[in-house]
């Protein structure tokens, strides 16, 4: 709109012009007084003429500098609509990226609770290891336990790592005893004295009570705790009981029983 009126003032501006110069005469020397008032009037046309002029060019000048001007403001409006579909399209990139981390974190939330599962059966798993003889399956229970890393119960790695060792000693002892030469002949002689064959069973009972007692299971710190080997002692209990029927005289002491009995459910679970 600027630029129609630059335009409608310059074409008045050309049309007056024209018109001054197509009326006005040069006055010539020795003219009258109307013919000086004309060359007056003529000095003062060619005076607007040059204003006209100097304004005319001001406007093509200034007309010049609004197109510039209109030229800068329309690389700005594409600059700014280029800026604003970019901003637009890192707007979608957020909101996608935003999509992404709430789908990670439900993941990882899940991810975390079967992490938290996993290791509750681990634990499990290890824990009923205590319920029965020393085996193969005991290594694999103890290695699956050590990869947990919020274990509540650091005693139980502990108490597999050692349960090789406390039942080997423990076997080893029933075997040692078991082969007790001075135990078969006391059961074999039939005709000793009953009071006799007491006191030698009462002495050997001891021996034999000494021996369990002293195994590494019986002097740990898990022996008859809550934190125990169930199995250990229930085994421990049942030679117990044995070594105390064999001083009664209630039986003959075989302790291959209780090793063939721990034998017998050594198999991998």
């Amino acid at each position: 709109m600027v630029n129609d009126m630059h335009k409608i003032l310059l074409l008045l501006t050309m049309i007056f012009l024209s018109v001054l110069n197509s009326n006005a005469v040069a006055p010539k020397d020795g003219d009258s007084i109307e013919d000086s008032l004309l060359k007056v009037r003529w000095d003062s046309l060619n005076t607007i003429k040059a204003r006209l002029t100097n304004e005319r060019n001001t406007l093509i000048s200034f007309n010049k500098t609004i197109k510039g001007k209109l030229s800068e403001l329309s690389n700005a409006k594409v600059e700014a609509q280029e800026g604003l579909a970019s901003l637009n399209k890192d707007s979608v990139a957020i909101l996608l990226l935003q999509d992404s981390l709430t789908d990670l974190r439900k993941q990882l939330d899940t991810y975390t609770l079967y992490i938290k599962y996993a290791e509750r059966c681990a634990i499990k798993y290890a824990n009923n290891k205590l319920y029965y003889p020393y085996d193969s399956s005991v290594e694999t229970a103890l290695d699956v336990l050590s990869r947990v890393k919020n274990n509540p119960y650091p005693q139980l790695l502990d108490i597999l790592q050692s349960y090789h060792s406390y039942y080997s000693d423990f076997v080893a002892t029933l075997d040692r005893v078991q082969h007790d030469k001075g135990a078969r002949a006391v059961s074999a002689k039939t005709s000793i004295r009953s009071d006799m064959m007491a006191k030698i069973r009462n002495d050997f009972a001891k021996d034999y009570f000494s021996a369990v007692s002293h195994t590494s299971y019986c002097l740990s710190p898990y022996y008859k705790t809550s934190n125990r080997i169930h199995y250990m002692d229930v085994l421990v209990r049942e030679v117990y009981n044995a070594i105390a029927k064999y001083k009664a005289g209630q039986r003959d002491l075989i302790f291959s029983d209780y090793i063939e009995f721990g034998r017998l459910f050594s198999i991998d679970r």
